[in-house]
Formats: structure tokens, C-alpha cells, sequence
């Protein structure tokens, strides 16, 4: 999913991915990793790119899934200061939960049957595994021990010790502060956030109305599930990459997300020469 990401956006700008704690294939070693409204590592990032690089021109955002809470999570803290202190003009994400608590559902219980049997089950055998390492680690401080994680039996049972670590309460906690449905009308730039009608992870997901998100543009597609537009062709050329010279394409859900970063930065770019500013 990244890889086509990336290649949707090489034809239009510069690129840096950034990389969650842990997921570089190097152990992390710290108590801590990310979150849903984790936006500490992104805030370090932006923040030392405009004070320490020559290329400074407008940033926009993009990410999938968690990256995506994270994304709207940085833009609604960070407000109506978010292109003067950040520089950036705009973000297009895909697969964003809205309303965690409503969607955590999907992952603790049988009900939904694909979110829970296809991938609840699974995480959660990996989030114990790696929370049990931590807690028998004696150099790794954690407010639980690995007894505690061996009685998890959910995702929320797991979140509900992972969100001490981060200062939440529990996961209920976790769940609200994290949601970005009530946070909308707080970012102060364009937004786009295109998600499918069939996504199992978000069955009864709340859908804010644009009058409240006002700077947001939503699009909902019929088909699609959890990020799943990536498998949809789209009609973007090949892009040459790699030192071999491969010629690899995109597809629709990245390509629409591009096109819409390319679409906001021509109308920044115009507002700067004085010829306004309609991105809508």
C-alpha cells in the first residue's frame, strides 16, 4: 500500500515517508510505540524540516487507516497555526476512522465476523506476544506485567493496558480522546477523506456533516473495505523507479488522493501570485 502511495505522489512533489516506532524491522526497545492520536513523531518531523531543510515549499499530508486518524489528529491540534507553524496546506487519507468508540466493536466481539476472526484475532496475538517481551524485559519500564497480558482474551482487553503507557485511562479513554468526529471543525485546511461504504472496521462509524467539517471533503465508494481501494485500477501512467529503472503503477485510491494534493497545492500556489484561492 505504501509503495503505490508513494508512486501516486512521485509525479507531483517531493516525498518522505515516516516510519511508526517498531516498524522499521529494528526492535523498539521503549515502552512506547504510537496510537491513534499519537502525533508526537510527525510534530518532531515537520518541526525539524522547516527549521533545519532548504526545501521548504508547501507540505500536505497524506496516510491510511491509523496513519490516517493520526494525520487529522495533528491537523485538528494543531488548528488555525498549522500552515504558519508547520507549513502544511492540505492532507488526503484514506480508511480514517471517525468514532472509535463505535468502531472498537468490530474488533471485540463475534458479530462482525471478518474484523474480528480475519484480523482481531491475529493483532491480538501479536500485541500480546510483543507485550509479554516487554513486561519480562527488566531494562523496559510497563505499568502491567506479562501475567496481566496473558489473560487479554479481546483487542480492548490489550488496549485497555496499552493506553496506560500513554497516559489514557483505559481503552474507553483512549477510544474518545482519539476520535477525530468531534475534532473536524477544528482543522483549517483542506481536507479530503475518502473511505468505502463496505469497510468492516467501521460498521456503524459516525459520518460528520460537511457543515460542521467545513474545510473537509468526504467520499464514500460503494466497494472498497479497509483500504481496499488499492486494488482498484486507475488510469495514472507508469512511473520508472528504482536504480533497475521498473516501471510500476498506481491505482485508484491513490491516484484520487494525489490528484486532490495536486489540486489544493495549485490553488495555494495561486493564492501566493494573488490570483485566489478556490480549492473546494
Amino acid at each position: 500500500l505504501l509503495v503505490v502511495l508513494l508512486i501516486a505522489y512521485v509525479t507531483h512533489t517531493y516525498l518522505t515517508d515516516i516510519n511508526f516506532r517498531g516498524c522499521s524491522g529494528q526492535p523498539n526497545l521503549t515502552p512506547g510505540a504510537y496510537h491513534l492520536s499519537f502525533t508526537n513523531d510527525l510534530q518532531y518531523f515537520l518541526t525539524f524540516k522547516k527549521s533545519k531543510l532548504k526545501n521548504n515549499g508547501p507540505i500536505f499530508l497524506s496516510g491510511f487507516s491509523l496513519g490516517a486518524n493520526v494525520v487529522v489528529n495533528f491537523l485538528a491540534q494543531a488548528g488555525n497555526s498549522i500552515t504558519t507553524t508547520y507549513n502544511v496546506h492540505g492532507a488526503a487519507v484514506n480508511s480514517c476512522p471517525m468514532d472509535v468508540t463505535r468502531t472498537s466493536d468490530n474488533l471485540n466481539g463475534p458479530e462482525n465476523f471478518f474484523s474480528f476472526n480475519v484480523y482481531g484475532r491475529d493483532l491480538k496475538r501479536k500485541l500480546v506476544d510483543k507485550m509479554k517481551g516487554q513486561a519480562s524485559n527488566p531494562g523496559i519500564d510497563v505499568p502491567f506485567r506479562a501475567e496481566d497480558v496473558e489473560r487479554c482474551e479481546t483487542i480492548r482487553d490489550v488496549e485497555n493496558l496499552l493506553s496506560l503507557i500513554y497516559g489514557f485511562e483505559d481503552a474507553y479513554d483512549y477510544y474518545e480522546r482519539s476520535s477525530v468526529a468531534d475534532k473536524l471543525d477544528k482543522v483549517a485546511v483542506p481536507l479530503y477523506v475518502v473511505s468505502s461504504d463496505d469497510d468492516p472496521f467501521f460498521v456503524g462509524d459516525a459520518r460528520p456533516s460537511t457543515s460542521f467539517a467545513k474545510t473537509t471533503k468526504f467520499l464514500y465508494t460503494e466497494r472498497g473495505g479497509h483500504c481496499g481501494n488499492i486494488l482498484h485500477a486507475g488510469d495514472a501512467p507508469d512511473v520508472r523507479v528504482g536504480d533497475d529503472g521498473r516501471l510500476l503503477q498506481s491505482s485508484w485510491m491513490p491516484d484520487e488522493l494525489a490528484r486532490f494534493v495536486d489540486h489544493v497545492a495549485g490553488a495555494v500556489s495561486s493564492a501566493e501570485s494573488g490570483l485566489g484561492n478556490d480549492w473546494v
